[in-house]
């Protein structure tokens, strides 16, 4: 009779005296050499796994916002765009930096990272496109697991792309989206609700190319934010000025028209000529109580456009990393050889 008898029910501690440990350890030992030939397969795979991942260095920058009531309210409409409660956005818990990691993931601004230059030593100076693009290692299985869609593709005689195709934000090519979406996994945005610290990770295959994208896309991001909270008040500015330049010349030519009638009429004393005279004053006064009004509002306007934006405390900058931040070689071997391990012994344990 089995002494593991399906009818009768085992308690744990039951199980557990009942079990024959020392026979499968016996097992064990009589095939050693397949459990020491499987650990050395997975030390072997563990390896080549490790050294064909390439290297990869990580940069984190930190940045605190700081944001004005005012500044906050203007951006309900954005925040419902969003998915995003705008009741909220009168608390202490700003909402505004939420949607920054939804900027800097967004086509556009992928795209304006393009043409940031950088620099590799023994290299020419390039673009980040032309680096992720041209300078970018794949491990080797990435070129096997592709060689169906590059015959496929043979077979259907798809015509190779134009590299030197403008960039359309809005119709990217396939290698242009290639490189964007490359471009976004390298960055992660994230922000903390509590102090609205704005934490951006980049990770590159270069430590001086990670570190130049982090920093880039910081700059871009506190210019972006900044042209969207100054917008309005900035078209004020460019409209001030333009009726400025208006009135101004409005003035000078009022002046012009007074002082050319007072010289020409110097030696009269009609009473038409008076008349006229004090017209002509009157129409200069106007004009440039007109002028001397938009250059106090051209003043205002531009005092808000200080006043309007924002202030980035950068807290942790950019750095070029020392150390590769991946693959962790130690834990993919420990992996495999934990693997192996289990693999041996199962195949051991099923012998006869």
């Amino acid at each position: 009779m089995n002494q593991f008898d399906s009818d009768h029910e085992y308690s744990a501690e039951e199980f557990i005296s009942n079990a024959d440990f020392a026979k499968y350890w016996e097992k064990v030992k009589a095939s050693w050499k397949l459990v020491l030939f499987s650990l050395c397969i997975s030390a072997v795979l563990g390896l080549v796994i490790g050294f064909s991942i390439p290297k990869k260095y990580r940069v984190v920058t930190k940045l605190a916002p700081e944001l004005s009531n005012s500044a906050v309210n203007r951006l309900s409409s954005l925040a419902t765009l969003a998915g995003m409660n705008a009741n909220v956005l009168g608390s202490s818990d700003a909402v505004y930096p939420m949607i920054y990691p939804e900027i800097i993931y967004s086509s556009n601004f992928l795209v304006d990272l393009f043409d940031m230059p950088v620099q590799i030593a023994g290299q020419e100076p390039m673009t980040v496109y032309e680096y992720v693009r041209d300078h970018t290692r794949q491990p080797w299985w990435s070129a096997v697991f592709g060689l169906p869609g590059k015959l496929v593709s043979l077979l259907k005689n798809e015509e190779e792309e134009d590299r030197d195709v403008p960039v359309d934000p809005y119709r990217l090519t396939m290698e242009q989206a290639r490189v964007a979406k490359a471009i976004g996994s390298a960055i992660k945005a994230t922000v903390e609700k509590k102090t609205l610290m704005i934490t951006i990770e980049t990770t590159m295959q270069n430590p001086v190319v990670a570190a130049d994208l982090a920093r880039y896309v910081d700059e871009k991001l506190k210019k972006y934010v900044a042209d969207y909270r100054t917008d309005k008040v900035r078209e004020n500015v460019l409209y001030l000025e333009g009726v400025l330049e208006q009135t101004r010349e409005d003035y000078y030519s009022a002046q012009k028209k007074y002082a050319s009638y007072l010289d020409s009429h110097r030696n009269l004393i009609l009473q038409s000529v008076k008349v006229e005279a004090e017209r002509l004053q009157n129409d200069m006064n106007l004009k440039y109580s007109l002028y001397n009004s938009v250059v106090q509002q051209l003043q205002s306007a531009r005092l808000k456009v200080q006043q309007e934006t924002p202030v980035f405390t950068e807290i942790v900058p950019a750095t070029v990393p020392l150390r590769a931040s991946s693959p962790s070689k130690k834990k993919i071997l420990a992996a495999f050889l934990f693997l192996g391990l289990i693999a041996g012994v199962a195949v051991a344990l099923s012998k006869k």
